[in-house]
Parts: C-alpha cells; structure tokens; sequence
C-alpha cells in the first residue's frame, strides 16, 4: 500500500478523585498533526461528573503517517463549570492548536529541510525548545507524559479558571511518534497507552485523580486489482481473510462467475497486501505481491482463468515492508518490469520473462535516492519505449528517474518533477495521454488536486504543478487516472464525506467545472479506486468497502468489493451506482 494510515482514537477516562469537592464539569480534547500538516483539534463537553468510566467520542481517521515523520498527540481534560461551552470549547480549540503548531515547530528548527527522520537525541532537543517556547521547560521528552508545566501553559492560554471554583486541567498529555517506530508499535495492529494525571489543585479543592486511555490503530485498506485479459473478460484479485489472494472474472455486462471469488493455491500474505498483474502476450495472467516472509511471490496462470498446477514463487531476495505496493509494466519487447522501495528506502527492479517468470539480472537499485517504506512508485512507459518511475521523496518532491529496457538507469540519478509539497505516503498517478505526453496527478498538502506534464522528464520541470480545478480531499487521498477511447482523461478519488468523485477533460483539451459524485457508495479515506476501460469503451471502478457488522457474522475491519460502471459522460447513478461483486471478504 501507500505509507500507512492510523486511527488515533480518545478511548475513556477514569476519574478516580474529582478536583471539585464532588464532581467535575469536563471537556475532552483530542488534538494531532502528522509532521507540520494542520490538524483541527476535537472537543467534547462530557457534562458535570463525579467519579467513574466515560467515553469521549474523539477519533481521527485515516492519517498517512511515513517511516520519516512525526505524528503529534495531544490529549486533554479540562475541568471548567464557568464561561459557555462554546467559549469554552473555542478556547481549548485555540490552546490545542497553538501547541500543536509550537510542536511542529520546533520539529522544523531542530531538523535540515532535506531531513525528515528524528533521532531519539533530537526528540529531547525538540523537547527542551518546545518547553521554552510555551515558557518552561517539560520535564520529559515529548514521548512521554508532559503535566506540570504544560498544564500551568494551558491554563495561561484556556483563561477564565477560578480557583474557588476548583476549575483547572485535569489531565493533559502531549507525545510525539515516529512513523518508522509507529509501524512497530502497530504490528498487532493496535498501539494503546493509558496514563496517570494527579493533579495538585488550591485550597477547598480535591487532588485530582484521573486515568487517560488512548489508541494509535493501523487500518487495513485492501485493494481491489483489476486486469483486461485478450478476450476482453475483466479479472479481480484480492486478499481474502484466509490470507491467500483471490480471484473474480466476468466479461462485461455479463454476470460475475458464480461459483464467486476462488482462493489461488498456495501462498500468505498478511492484510492489505496490493497485488499487481499483467498479461502476457499469451493471455496468461502474472501477479506478484510481498509475501508475509517480506520477499516479492510470482504466480502465473496457465490460461487466462486457469490457475491449477501452479502456485507461487520467491522470486526476491531483497526484503520489502508489508502492503509494500509494487508496480509492474510490459516493454515493447513483451518484458515485464517490476518496481518496488525495499527497507533500506531504495527503489529495486527485475526484468521477467513473461512466459517463464525467470528473472533477468536479479533486483537492482534504480541508482541513488532514498524514500520512505511504504512510497508507491509509479512507473510508466512512454511513446518513445521509454521507462520512467515517480515516487514522493522524503522532502516532500516528486523525484523521477527514467532507462530504456535493457539500460542502466541514468545518473546523476533521481531528479525532482518541480518544487510542490506532498506529503509522504502520497501516491502518484500517471498515464500517456492521446497526443503522448505523460501527465502526473496527485493531492498537494492543501488537499487539492494538482497535474504535472512533460514530454520528457529527463530534467528538473520548471513547470508549475496546475490546480485541477474544484474539490477538496484528505491529505495523501490517492488519485486514480484512466483514459478513455476518445482521449478525454477521468479522474477518481474519495472525498471527505466517503463517496467517490470524478473530474474530467472536455473535447476542448479543459477540465469540467468541478468533481462530481458518483452516487450510492461510501468508502473509507484512502480508499484506492481501481479503473479498467472495457473493449466497448465502458468505464469501471472497483473498490473495497467495511462490510457491516452484521453481513454474514463477519467482524468489523473486513470488507466486501463493489463496483460502479458508466460509458464517459454519461450519468454514473444511471447505471445503477455501486453493486457489490458478490461471494467474498477481504482484508
């Protein structure tokens, strides 16, 4: 997959002693940040409590957070009677933010600009900063619990406490992760920490007593591989939650194969493992995906729906991260090309042969560079023979390299695509237009989405990245291109509120007015939308969603496929929005 994303989730409070003489009247916040990207803090006015178990409905989604960044969690619980909730709930709102910013920070100050990884040294150095920029040193590193002086800055910044009135904070907690230390601490997919706050408070007051819990979850997102063999049938692969991937055929406008999705043999892979596939020149349809080993498994069928008597082999040494996305491209000459960043952060290829799978040179960097585990890196071919890759680099840029099959890639190595920000974990997506220029789409730190274009990017584009015109998405939201038979170009991407969008390119060479939803189907942040054009000229998109609670006895945290068709310009609600591709699980 693409760097991981994380729920960060407020769980429950304990009050063991209230700091009022009976009970308290609490808000709880919930504040995080990935890197120097803004974050809205949560507040939650919990009522006039005493003693006992409460649950703040506090959670933030889908955060991208790469092995080189920092993830910032703030916690709180203020216990105020006076002032108006909304006053109340602005100020904490001002309070969170400040902090988090002054975080962010002293991260930049202590750090080079081309440098994103924290050593454990600079986290006590950022530590120190950030106690002087809030007016007294923390007395612990940001990883851990910070009461004394942070609570004395927050009361300085919240304003309007009473003393008489036992007003006060009552737990506050600021830490920060590293995204490479976060992917650890995840590995049984949940990171909880619960934390003591005892509070001294005034005279007639009551020593508060207070137990915080808070989650860092990793979600799974699977992700739906879809293929058009020779004869025009369209193929799905995904992981099923019996770990082994799984396929579903069907030709267009026909039904799905009834006996539904069948496991291949052999072969496990752990959750969200994204599979990539081609088809050879024979019809035979090649996968390959990271094994739970951290090597890269090939699996090739005999025919185009025939997979018995195969099975899948190690074809890497080199050692990849999970969900690590590969991608895979067909030269002129019918040789297929893999691309993929291992742990040591540099991108790896192999050349196979297409009907044998064998391997021609074994894996070799693609020359210098360094990116973050978890970077998709996109590659295309281009009108000339052409390869070129793309990948998000640790500063932020777009970074490209580009050889001809068969040659060694070009030094001085990976050049920046032009100055933009992205964040880390965001995937780039590409495609040939019809006149053969190579057009990159991806969502800038403002949420928008932007185009590259080039005939070549054999050297630093000078080019501004351009605005495509209207909606507004997650951070790292990534984007899917297709280009149609006529040439128009159609883009698809999960908006904030879960449903998919589309934009695209008018007969004029110009972009519509705005996205548009397509109807009926929700789907989680970060959802990748897979796209297939048909041999009829018919679009169609795949995706995965949570399936409910209640589908079949299945657990939360699986999902069902579903799909959505429409021939370019037409209405996608008239073709009976998204049905479900039936008879599997996925996670």
């Amino acid at each position: 997959m693409p760097v991981p994303i994380y729920n960060v989730i407020f769980n429950w409070f304990d009050i063991l002693d209230t700091r009022a003489r009976s009970q308290d009247t609490d808000y709880a916040t919930l504040a995080v940040s990935v890197g120097n990207a803004a974050m809205f803090p949560l507040t939650q006015y919990m009522g006039t409590l005493g003693n006992g178990h409460y649950i703040p409905n506090l959670v933030f989604n889908n955060l991208p957070v790469g092995s080189f960044q920092t993830l910032f969690i703030n916690t709180q619980v203020i216990n105020h009677a006076n002032g108006s909730e909304s006053d109340v709930t602005q100020s904490v709102f001002n309070s969170a933010t400040k902090m988090l910013n002054l975080a962010a920070t002293a991260v930049a100050d202590e750090i080079a600009p081309d440098v994103m990884a924290l050593t454990t040294e600079m986290l006590s150095t950022i530590s120190a900063e950030l106690g002087s920029l809030i007016g007294s040193i923390i007395p612990v590193p940001l990883i851990g619990t910070a009461i004394g002086a942070l609570a004395g800055w927050l009361i300085g910044e919240i304003g309007g406490f009473i003393d008489a009135d036992c007003d006060g904070v009552v737990a506050a907690e600021l830490r920060t992760l590293r995204g490479g230390d976060l992917w650890i601490l995840t590995k049984d997919v949940q990171y909880s920490v619960q934390t003591s706050h005892v509070m001294t408070s005034p005279a007639g007051c009551n020593t508060s007593n207070y137990l915080v819990a808070w989650t860092v979850e990793r979600v799974n997102r699977p992700f739906i591989t879809a293929v058009k063999d020779k004869n025009g049938m369209m193929h799905l692969y995904a992981l099923s939650t019996d770990s082994q991937i799984c396929t579903q055929y069907a030709m267009p406008s026909a039904p799905w194969n009834p006996a539904g999705w069948q496991s291949l043999p052999g072969g496990t892979f752990s959750p969200s493992t994204p599979v990539a596939a081609l088809v050879d020149s024979d019809n035979r349809v090649h996968l390959f995906a990271v094994g739970q080993d951290g090597c890269i498994w090939a699996a090739q069928s005999l025919a185009a729906n025939n997979w018995t008597g195969g099975g899948w082999t190690r074809i890497s040494s080199v050692t990849f991260s999970p969900q690590t996305v590969i991608s895979a491209l067909m030269d002129a000459a019918g040789l297929m090309h893999l691309f993929a960043v291992a742990q040591d952060g540099h991108v790896y290829t192999l050349a196979t042969n297409a009907p044998s799978a064998l391997s021609i040179g074994g894996w070799t960097a693609v020359s210098n560079g360094a990116f973050t585990q978890g970077t998709t890196v996109t590659s295309l071919l281009d009108s000339e023979g052409v390869m070129h890759v793309f990948a998000v680099g640790e500063n932020g840029q777009v970074f490209t390299n580009f050889a001809k099959p068969g040659e060694s890639w070009v030094t001085p190595g990976w050049v920046p695509v032009s100055a933009a920000n992205f964040s880390q974990g965001t995937s780039i997506a590409a495609l040939l237009d019809k006149t053969g220029v190579m057009r990159l789409f991806a969502v800038q730190d403002d949420g928008c989405v932007y185009m590259q274009m080039s005939n070549s990017f054999e050297a630093a584009n000078t080019n501004a990245w351009a605005l495509v015109p209207g909606g507004s998405f997650t951070i790292a939201t990534p984007v899917s291109a297709l280009l149609d038979d006529d040439g128009s170009i159609h883009l698809f991407a999960v908006g904030k509120d879960g449903y998919v969008y589309t934009q695209y390119t008018l007969s004029s060479g110009g972009w519509y007015t705005g996205w548009v939803q397509i109807p009926v189907g929700w789907f989680n942040q970060g959802t990748i939308i897979s796209t297939l054009l048909d041999d009829g000229g018919v679009m169609h998109l795949f995706a995965a969603t949570p399936a409910p609670a209640d589908f079949d006895g299945v657990i939360p945290g699986y999902y069902n496929a579903y799909t959505a068709f429409s021939k370019p310009f037409e209405l996608w609600g008239d073709q009976g929005g998204w049905n479900q591709v039936p008879n599997a699980t996925l996670v």
